[in-house]
């Protein structure tokens, strides 16, 4: 008792009540802890510390019962006005001028719910108010308070970036993919040979400028006796019970989610990510689309912009050119025969 610093009396209410956190499983490892780790002694000072702790706790409930607390507070909250422009110059925060001040406000209306406050917070305020602390005690929870709002505000700033648009797609970012440009203009088999990878992997996601396409697509990949679905905005087509490992959609359909990925993805004529009204649909596409390797097939025209886009991931770029299969040949004959050569021909049905 003597080693505890404490009188009879207290320690044999401290025993009583020791022995009820200790029934009810609080403290029995502690105890046992004590009684053979440091003898009879630290088993005192376990309890000297339980009968500290239940009177903090029974002090934070006078406190919060006391009516003259409005009062106390507002004399404090005075006294952090008149301290606020020494506390920001001690520093202990990343803030600047009206960002502290705008938190010393909302600390000021923190202590104002003392109802609701740390115990240890509540006992300061009340040596503060009978002249037992300085206000200075209260710096410490002050910058405690400060640096989680803080916290709490970058994190907001970090959800709210839309700075890097790359970022928009985890999923993506979580692949290591690979990209192959095939460049080159109309009827030069760049989409051919990206189909025929797409034809023979395993999984793959073919994303189409038009309707028309993707339904052509679809087609075509199912006669060759590969499962292919069908997506677009105005159908979904389902070629079994479950949902194909192949898909032929349009370009604003195409999956950006963590709910599937692909190992081939194409994207046709990617220089429409170029056009003023459907461009961000291929920039999605190409900053998201969950596929390890991407076959994108348009104009040499959009590989300098295809390059700074995948810049901003760090990803592999390959690029193939093409030169036309069949030659480019200016017709004798103008639209304007064949139109009138057409109309001639229904008079006569």
């Amino acid at each position: 008792m003597l080693a505890a610093g404490l009188s009879r009396r207290s320690f044999l209410n401290g025993c009583t009540l020791f022995r009820r956190c200790e029934y009810f499983g609080a403290s029995q490892d502690i105890s046992l802890r004590c009684k053979w780790s440091f003898g009879w002694k630290g088993l005192a000072r376990t309890i000297h510390s339980t009968i500290c702790n239940a009177k903090r706790q029974n002090e934070s409930m006078v406190i919060q019962e006391n009516p003259d607390m409005p009062k106390y507070l507002k004399k404090i909250n005075a006294k952090i006005s008149q301290m606020s422009s020494f506390w920001f110059s001690c520093g202990g925060h990343d803030l600047k001028e009206e960002e502290f001040e705008d938190a010393q406000q909302k600390f000021k209306k923190y202590l104002n719910e003392y109802q609701q406050l740390d115990p240890e917070i509540n006992d300061i305020i009340m040596r503060i108010a009978t002249k037992q602390e300085d206000v200075e005690a209260l710096r410490p929870h002050f910058l405690a308070f400060v640096n989680q709002g803080s916290q709490h505000l970058e994190r907001l700033k970090h959800i709210s970036d839309l700075s890097n648009p790359a970022f928009w797609f985890p999923a993506a970012r979580d692949l290591k993919r690979k990209f192959i440009f095939h460049a080159g203009p109309t009827n030069s088999g760049k989409t051919h040979e990206a189909l025929q990878r797409f034809f023979s992997s395993k999984s793959g996601v073919y994303c189409a400028p038009l309707r028309m396409l993707a339904a052509e697509i679809h087609q075509r990949c199912n006669s060759e006796g590969v499962p292919c679905d069908l997506l677009t905005g105005e159908e979904k087509v389902t070629v079994g019970e479950f949902e194909a490992p192949h898909i032929s959609c349009t370009v604003e359909m195409c999956n950006t989610g963590k709910e599937k990925t692909y190992d081939v993805g194409i994207i046709d004529e990617v220089q429409m990510l170029k056009d003023s009204e459907r461009g961000s649909a291929w920039t999605r596409a190409l900053l998201g689309l969950p596929a390890r390797e991407i076959h994108l097939c348009g104009s040499s025209a959009a590989i300098s912009v295809v390059q700074r886009v995948l810049a901003t991931t760090e990803e592999e770029l390959e690029i193939k050119m093409y030169d036309r299969l069949s030659p480019l040949k200016v017709s004798r004959r103008s639209l304007r025969i064949f139109k009138e050569n057409k109309c001639q021909n229904i008079s006569n049905e």
